[in-house]
C-alpha cells in the first residue's frame, strides 16, 4: 500500500509540527486538495518564515504585537489589501485551532479593510446576446446552462449525462458542489429539453467518458475527445463577447453566477432559496456578497420614494 502523504516534509520545530497536523485535520475533515492548498500557502510562506525569523518556534509564543507587525509588512510589500486580509484570514483559522487543541496564544490577526466594490453583472439581454453569438450549440448551452442556474464553473464541467433528470415535477440538474455536497437545481423545460438532446445527439461520437461537456477536438496525444476544461472555457466566453460586441473584460464564467443571484434577489426570490439555489452553506455569503441592486435600481426607489 502506498504511503499517503498530505501535507509537508517531517516537521523540525513544534510550529511547523502543529501546522502539519492542521492540515492533516482539514483533509480528514473532508476538505479538498485546492482548499487545503489555500491553508497551507500562507502557513508555510507568510507565517511560519516570519517566526522563524522572530524566534518563534510555538504559536504560544505568537503575541498581538508580532501579528501586528506581520500585518503591517505584508501591507508594505507590493501584495494587495484583499491577498494580506485572505492570508491573515487563514492564519486566524490556524491560530484558534491550535488554542483549541491547547497549543496557542489568543491573540488574532487584525484583517486589513477592503474596499467594496459592486458586483458585476449582466443584464439578461447581454446574455442572450452572448448565446446567439456562439457558434456551437455546446458553447450555447455552456452559457445558457451557466446563467439559468448560476453553476460554479468546475460544477458545471463536472456535469455528466446522467446528471439531467425529469420527472413529474419538471426537470433539474443533480449537481456536485463544495464539500462534495449534492443539490438538485431547477431548470427551465426549454433548457432541460436542449440538454438532453445535446447529451444524446450532440456530443461527439465513440466517446469513453459521460462527462456531459467535451471538447471539440481530439486530443492530439491520447487521440480522444477529452472533458471540457476550465481554461478552454473562459477563452471561449472572451471571444463570444467580443463577436457579440459586449466588452469581454465584463465577460467571464463566474460573472453569470452573479448576474443569476442578483437577478433571483431582484425578483424578490428569498435570500434564504438563493442560497440554497448556489450551494453556500452560509447566509452571510448571500447577504453580503450577492445581495446588490445595480444603481438604476436604487435610483428608480430613490425617485418613487420623493414622489410620494
Amino acid at each position: 500500500m502506498s504511503k499517503v502523504s498530505v501535507v509537508e516534509s517531517a516537521p523540525d520545530t513544534p510550529l511547523r509540527g502543529l501546522a502539519s497536523d492542521w492540515l492533516a485535520s482539514a483533509r480528514a475533515g473532508g476538505k479538498s486538495p485546492r482548499t487545503l492548498e489555500a491553508y497551507r500557502w500562507p502557513l508555510y510562506k507568510v507565517l511560519i518564515p516570519a517566526c522563524e525569523g522572530a524566534g518563534l518556534d510555538h504559536p504560544s509564543k505568537i503575541d498581538q504585537r508580532f501579528l501586528d507587525r506581520l500585518n503591517a509588512s505584508l501591507l508594505d510589500s507590493r501584495r494587495s489589501p484583499a491577498s494580506v486580509r485572505s492570508y491573515l484570514r487563514q492564519i486566524n483559522v490556524f491560530l484558534r485551532w491550535c488554542e483549541r487543541e491547547g497549543e496557542g496564544s489568543r491573540a488574532t490577526a487584525q484583517l486589513p479593510k477592503v474596499p467594496k466594490k459592486l458586483l458585476a453583472v449582466l443584464s439578461r439581454d447581454e446574455i442572450k446576446t452572448l448565446e446567439d453569438a456562439a457558434v456551437t450549440e455546446r458553447d450555447k448551452l455552456v452559457i445558457r446552462t451557466l446563467a439559468d442556474t448560476g453553476l460554479r464553473l468546475g460544477e458545471l464541467l463536472g456535469l455528466r449525462v446522467g446528471d439531467i433528470e425529469q420527472d413529474g415535477a419538471g426537470w433539474t440538474l443533480r449537481v456536485m458542489g463544495k464539500g462534495s455536497r449534492e443539490r438538485r437545481v431547477n431548470i427551465a423545460p426549454a433548457l432541460g429539453r436542449r440538454l438532453k438532446r445535446y447529451a444524446d445527439r450532440g456530443r461527439p461520437r465513440g466517446v469513453n467518458t459521460d462527462r456531459l461537456f467535451l471538447t471539440t477536438r481530439r486530443s492530439p496525444r491520447t487521440g480522444v475527445f477529452g472533458p471540457l476544461n476550465k481554461r478552454t472555457t473562459e477563452i471561449m466566453m472572451k471571444v463570444v463577447a467580443d463577436r457579440a460586441g459586449v466588452d469581454p473584460k465584463r465577460v467571464w464564467p463566474h460573472v453569470l453566477r452573479h448576474s443569476y443571484c442578483t437577478h433571483l434577489l431582484q425578483r424578490n426570490v428569498s435570500p434564504a432559496k438563493v442560497m440554497q439555489l448556489l450551494g453556500h452553506s452560509s447566509m452571510e455569503m448571500v447577504m453580503t456578497v450577492y445581495n446588490q441592486l445595480r444603481p438604476a435600481d436604487s435610483m428608480d426607489d430613490v425617485l418613487r420614494a420623493l414622489s410620494d
